[in-house]
């Protein structure tokens, strides 16, 4: 149960890498190699690197690459809803989600960036405050680059925007044959999403489950859930046995009613009546009952009433007759 609900939540997060997903087949498309892409991309940088630079960038490139997809479909759905007044109201979740205001959205539209070009805005040596839009320190967001000078001409300027999800730090990408490349290293219980250039599958995209099964919390979380379900599962099976009696009484009770009437019917008894008060089949079925009773009673009556008015026209003649003898 563990390992197979903490696959599903994994599962379920891969639905919102579409656009990561695309965003890799388009950088495949350009450079045929997973590793020349990254290479190429990082070497676009400008500047002069320090000695692990370039070893910190090919670790950072797919988390970019998702930074890049994430801002991209952030400013598209808030495009939509500056566009469309009536959709921004009707669209509460998308409102909800919102990150920057509206100064800070100008801004990540002068510099939305390109899978193409992820590392834009960046300069060697790297240093941390370049991965950075948003800070929770007041100092740091009066120093913030958003509020810092502009980019040289004709250059955009680096951003990022917050990862509230967390998958950028258990995202992974493999090749066509399943081999580790670049992210977080893979375990048994990661979920694949195949990158598809062209009805070829080029790669995949790998996310970590958010819930390690190994994991003290995990495991406690776990246990709760599977006394919880013991605990509805008696409390059902029970309450089905309860409802199960209840049900058997209230169907039992009028047809051994019934059950009863046939027999002193069949005993002769017709006017016995079975008394059911209800709406359904056996209501009806006892009224019935109850009439053919009635019309047996009465024909029995009259079957009397027959013999006796025979017997008595029988006897006036059979008495004359033998008195005369």
């Amino acid at each position: 149960m563990q390992k197979n609900f903490a696959r599903y939540v994994a599962d379920v997060e891969m639905q919102k890498l579409d656009r990561l997903i695309a965003n890799l087949g388009n950088v495949y498309t350009v450079y045929h190699d997973w590793g020349n892409a990254i290479q190429a991309q990082i070497l676009q940088i400008e500047g002069t690197a320090a000695p692990d630079d370039y070893d910190r960038l090919s670790q950072w490139w797919l988390r970019r690459q998702y930074d890049i997809a994430l801002q991209q479909r952030y400013f598209n759905d808030h495009t939509l809803l500056s566009l469309s007044p009536t959709l921004a109201q009707n669209n509460v979740e998308i409102k909800n989600r919102q990150i920057f205001n509206d100064e800070e959205l100008k801004i990540l539209k002068q510099n939305l960036p390109s899978e193409y070009q992820p590392f834009e805005g960046l300069r060697f040596p790297l240093s941390p405050r370049q991965f950075r839009l948003k800070t929770d320190s007041k100092q740091d967001k009066q120093d913030s680059k958003l509020n810092a000078a502009p980019a040289e001409q004709g250059k955009k300027r680096f951003v990022s925007i917050p990862d509230r999800l967390g998958l950028s730090s258990r995202l992974s990408l493999y090749d066509e044959n399943q081999q580790f490349i670049v992210g977080e290293p893979a375990t048994d219980q990661i979920s694949f999403r195949p990158i598809v250039v062209g009805e070829k599958v080029v790669g995949y995209l790998g996310l970590k489950p958010v819930l390690d099964q190994d994991d003290a919390s995990s495991i406690n979380f776990f246990s709760n859930q599977k006394r919880y379900l013991l605990l509805v599962y008696a409390l059902t099976v029970l309450s089905s046995l309860v409802a199960a009696l209840l049900m058997a009484t209230y169907f039992k009770k009028p047809i051994q009613r019934l059950l009863k009437a046939t027999l002193e019917l069949t005993d002769g008894n017709y006017q016995h009546q079975v008394v059911i008060k209800r709406n359904d089949e056996l209501g009806d079925l006892s009224n019935q009952l109850n009439h053919l009773a009635d019309i047996l009673h009465q024909h029995e009556e009259s079957r009397r009433q027959w013999v006796s008015d025979t017997s008595h026209e029988l006897k006036t003649p059979l008495a004359v007759l033998q008195a005369q003898i």
